[in-house]
Formats: structure tokens, C-alpha cells, sequence
């Protein structure tokens, strides 16, 4: 189920790309699937969704931009956004290892 969510934010993310003053709602959108994905433990694709929307957001997206600079609650809930596909990472690397070490430790018995 993570695989496919991580995919359909990947593809809303660059889909994002070329669509012109909705893009940070689908940025958004892409993101909140790409959390979901994180935490489903499908990280190559939520990684792929963060860099994509990241480039979008920072670079190729001036629209987007002038819209963060215009209404900061905008650009905070992009950032939270961001920050929250990284803290799925994070929780399913300490899962993996707790999971890991619970193997581990079962084999021994």
C-alpha cells in the first residue's frame, strides 16, 4: 500500500511541476501523500516526492513563490510539511532497527 501511495505522490509532485499558480496545493497534496508513504515505510518514493516538490517549491515554480512570500501561514505549512516527510524517515529508520534488533535477539534464544 506504501508503494502505491509513494508513486501517486510522486507523480502529483511532478505533475505540480507544470501546472502554474495551483501548484502549491498540489505540492501539498503530494506532500501529505509522500508523509503517508514515509510512514508507511516506502521511502524511495516519499525521498523522490520530497526532492521533486523541493526543486518545484524552490526553483522552478515562481508563482509558488511569490505566494509563500505573501501569506507567511503558507509557507510555515509548507516547511511543517517538508519537516514531516523527514520525521517519517526518521520513525521508520528507528522501527527498522528496533525491528531488527527484536530479530536479532530471537535467533539467539
Amino acid at each position: 500500500m506504501g508503494k502505491g501511495i509513494g508513486i501517486a505522490a510522486m507523480v502529483l509532485g511532478i505533475i505540480a511541476i507544470f501546472v502554474p499558480f495551483v501548484s502549491i496545493y498540489m505540492v501539498w497534496l503530494a506532500m501529505i501523500l509522500a508523509i503517508s508513504a514515509a510512514f508507511a515505510g516506502e521511502k524511495p518514493f516519499s525521498a523522490a516526492t520530497f526532492a521533486i516538490c523541493m526543486v518545484n517549491v524552490l526553483f522552478l515554480s515562481p508563482a509558488t513563490m511569490a505566494e509563500l512570500k505573501g501569506v507567511p501561514a503558507l509557507a510555515v505549512f509548507t516547511i511543517i510539511l517538508f519537516c514531516t516527510t523527514i520525521a517519517g524517515w526518521v520513525y521508520f529508520a528507528q522501527k527498522a532497527k528496533k525491528d531488527l534488533s527484536a530479530d536479532t535477539a530471537s535467533d539467539d534464544i
